[in-house]
């Protein structure tokens, strides 16, 4: 590429004396910009193209009702592959290209959503079915998450002014023509190519969207390090570029990884003791006993699965596990086997909003939850976890610090436990410093007035921790200085 001594195609400065070969590797490894992986979407007929006789009768059916170019002496036999994109774009194929890019692209706020992204679609018909088909399949981001940006819409600059703006709605922007140049958002993580390109020097400058750089982005000290491109009609390959591939899932939520770590505590409390009968009422505050932890982790992700909506793709296809769940007959025990079935389901996006929904508070609540976990199963890592919780609370008060102070021996606590005079089995002191921060646990029964449990208002994730969180109530009052984030 061609630069003047100050600018280049990619908007960066470059050294003062012109050069001819200011590529992108070079710009990658001066760190000016960063780079692209490519994940290819393959589609039905793509490669081939079309044959009207290897369609099935459905198929041609809709073949024969299709609105065909009046330059065509009507209906074709056939269409080559490189005429495909003219005509083959329907609810299909954006389905399957929206799920590569909310599966596969790159994510923030702890993972629980895809970054800024851009989709070059090739005119306002087909952005408007992108549009649409997204507010379909992902109900819970209907509004403002996924935005069209044309020239023909009134808001236009309204809308590219919101989108050059991190951290804010829209972060799915359909675009015709209006970004594929000149726009600066650094914040861009995913482009989606839903249209041929033919010039190479519009492809190279649509690439550019997402070659800036954005420090932070992913949290303090957490820099863009590259961006993805999702390439549906080949536009990579056109161009002969050797561009590498991004294979598998970019990012696991850290929403996803707590409901992972609760199931296992869950899994792990039930291997103990008995949860018994469901209690008739799960207390809302701090937890006074084990089977007041166990109940409140079993709330938690009852009210997750409940709020997983089945009209979504993504649930939808797991709808056999999330109906299961969503009875709370469900949650009476935990087997390994339900375990196993839990993890097809931590991922799948809900309605449920925690209260103190914030990636600080999210990261205590997973460290604690580790922490519980490792106690619980004396695992050798719990010194550490101790210590990391110690950095991530330094101002807790002596009384809720008690949590740091398990047993001297590294024996786990369940086998120091003993029976009960009802023939239970109850948890050690060890466990029951752990959980136990602000009041001793005791060893649980039936309730004989048990009921099955409906959701109720959110309680801690680490219910036995209440007091050390940072969603807790009072919490500021608590603690001298303001609570630092705690590592992932």
């Amino acid at each position: 590429m061609t630069n003047s001594p100050t600018t280049s195609t990619w908007g960066v400065e470059v050294p003062p004396s012109p050069t001819d070969n200011y590529d992108l590797d070079d710009a990658v490894a001066e760190k000016n910009l960063v780079p692209p992986l490519v994940v290819d979407v393959p589609l039905k007929f793509q490669r081939s193209g079309i044959k009207y006789d290897e369609l099935s009768d459905e198929e041609q059916e809709q073949w024969e009702a299709a609105d065909w170019s009046a330059d065509d002496d009507g209906v074709p036999d056939e269409v080559a592959a490189d005429d495909l994109n003219k005509f083959l774009f329907n609810a299909d194929t954006v389905d399957k290209m929206l799920e590569a890019v909310m599966t596969e692209g790159l994510k923030v706020d702890t993972g629980e959503h895809i970054g800024k992204t851009i989709v070059f679609a090739r005119n306002t018909l087909r952005a408007k079915l992108i549009a649409e088909r997204f507010d379909l399949n992902y109900p819970h981001y209907r509004g403002t998450f996924a935005s069209i940006i044309t020239s023909q819409a009134d808001n236009a600059q309204s809308l590219i002014d919101k989108f050059e703006m991190p951290g804010s709605a829209p972060y799915l922007a359909i675009s015709v023509d209006m970004l594929d140049t000149g726009l600066d958002v650094p914040a861009v993580v995913n482009l989606v190519f839903a249209k041929m390109v033919r010039s190479k020097t519009k492809f190279w400058q649509m690439l550019g969207r997402g070659t800036r750089r954005c420090d932070n982005l992913y949290g303090p000290g957490e820099n863009k390090t590259g961006f993805v491109v999702f390439d549906l009609c080949q536009n990579v390959e056109y161009f002969n570029q050797n561009l590498p591939t991004a294979e598998g899932r970019a990012t696991i939520s850290l929403r996803e990884k707590l409901f992972q770590r609760r199931a296992d505590l869950l899994l792990e409390l039930d291997r103990l003791q008995d949860p018994g009968e469901t209690p008739a009422e799960i207390p809302d505050g701090e937890p006074q006993s084990v089977c007041d932890v166990r109940w409140q982790v079993a709330q938690t992700l009852h009210q997750q699965v409940a709020g997983m909506n089945p009209n979504g793709i993504e649930v939808g296809r797991k709808l056999r596990q999330v109906e299961a769940f969503t009875d709370t007959a469900a949650w009476q025990r935990i087997t390994p086997e339900m375990r196993t079935e839990l993890d097809q389901i931590a991922g799948l996006p809900t309605e449920f909003i925690e209260d103190g929904n914030s990636p600080q508070a999210k990261r205590f609540d997973y460290l604690l939850l580790r922490l519980q976990y490792a106690s619980l199963t004396g695992e050798p890592g719990f010194p550490a976890l101790k210590t990391r919780c110690k950095r991530s609370q330094p101002s807790c008060s002596a009384r809720a610090c008690k949590i740091f102070q398990p047993s001297q021996d590294t024996t786990p606590c369940w086998k120091t436990s003993a029976p009960t005079p009802g023939g239970k089995t109850s948890l050690s002191p060890c466990w029951r410093r752990c959980a136990g921060a602000c009041a001793p646990l005791s060893p649980t029964s039936p309730r004989p007035d048990a009921a099955p449990f409906t959701p109720t208002s959110r309680t801690s994730s680490a219910s036995c921790v209440f007091r050390n969180s940072p969603r807790s109530p009072g919490f500021a009052a608590r603690h001298d200085s303001k609570p630092r984030s705690a590592p992932t």
